[in-house]
């Protein structure tokens, strides 16, 4: 259950998978040591107590750590707080990695909520699979949920990297006349093609490395350890992926497969669109209609009527 999904009542149970966001140690009045361990995902942050003497569970944790606690809510000067019983740290999660990406690393819940539904419509095990440990990557995810996708081109903010990937994964996601692993292999590819970002781009700028490395380039390098993995899981997916990556570095249009001119399209399509709605912000809703004639006019005719 997520932080603020639970009842904030007086002796409420509360229970469930949460990221540590930071942990203290501290001593009462009577010089009892107790720990402090904040817990949240994407809906928010509590405090949960550890007292030591009530408390099973380890008292040595680290930021990040994904962990299951038991407890009871209560109340102290208006604020509320966990007294916690139990906490176990997991290697891993049987929750969608995406819901467990602290808000400190991500404030745009709107995203990582579309990340989850997409890592979830993905039908092939293995594939899922590669894509949750790549999420569970905290060195990958920190930095994926926050960079810009360019400095002034297109998606130029925060978190604009994940959003116009998410973008390409809705585009991929629609194409007809694909299988499911042919969708699946296209929305794994889509989700991360421009994962090189990471360490090319920072907000207001570029890295030192983005000067002299496209971010194509960097791909494989930086899934690598990931894509080894789904070499024992399912390596034909692996070779699919790696050749889809390689070629939007080298040019979609010399690829064995359909799939890398149909993820090269969605980066495309998303990053036009972007600079569409960019252009056209501060201008009249009558005067919008121009960018696209036979789409968005006749629906807002429709709408009209």
């Amino acid at each position: 259950m997520f932080v603020m999904d639970h009842v904030f009542e007086e002796g409420i149970c509360f229970e469930g998978q949460y990221r540590v966001a930071k942990v203290g140690h501290k001593y009462t009045r009577y010089h009892n040591p107790y720990m402090i361990v904040h817990l949240q995902d994407i809906t928010g942050i509590i405090p949960a107590y550890c007292w030591y003497g009530r408390y099973h569970g380890p008292k040595q944790l680290s930021t990040h750590d994904i962990v299951h606690v038991c407890g009871t809510m209560n109340s102290f000067l208006e604020n509320w707080q966990v007294s916690a019983d139990s906490l176990e740290v997991l290697k891993e999660s049987d929750i969608n990695p995406s819901l467990l990406v602290p808000v400190d690393i991500c404030p745009r819940r709107d995203l990582l909520v579309h990340l989850a539904r997409a890592v979830d419509q993905i039908s092939a095990p293995s594939l899922q699979r590669f894509v949750k440990r790549i999420l569970n990557d905290d060195e990958i995810m920190s930095r994926f949920a926050t960079v810009p996708a360019s400095g002034r081109y297109h998606h130029n903010y925060p978190s604009g990297t994940l959003e116009h990937s998410l973008e390409c994964v809705e585009v991929v996601q629609r194409m007809p006349g694909l299988n499911n692993s042919e969708r699946d292999l296209a929305v794994v590819a889509a989700l991360f093609h421009d994962i090189g970002k990471i360490r090319t781009n920072k907000i207001g700028g570029m890295t030192q490395e983005g000067f002299w490395v496209h971010h194509n380039a960097l791909t494989c390098e930086i899934l690598g350890d990931h894509l080894k993995s789904l070499d024992c899981d399912w390596p034909d997916a692996a070779y699919v992926l790696r050749h889809i990556w390689s070629f939007l570095h080298k040019g979609p249009t010399q690829s064995r497969s359909s799939l890398a001119g149909l993820v090269a399209y969605a980066d495309q399509y998303s990053a036009e669109r972007a600079q569409e709605k960019a252009a056209f912000a501060d201008q009249k809703t009558w005067k919008t209609a121009v960018k696209d004639l036979n789409g968005n006019l006749r629906m807002r005719l429709r709408e009209a009527a």
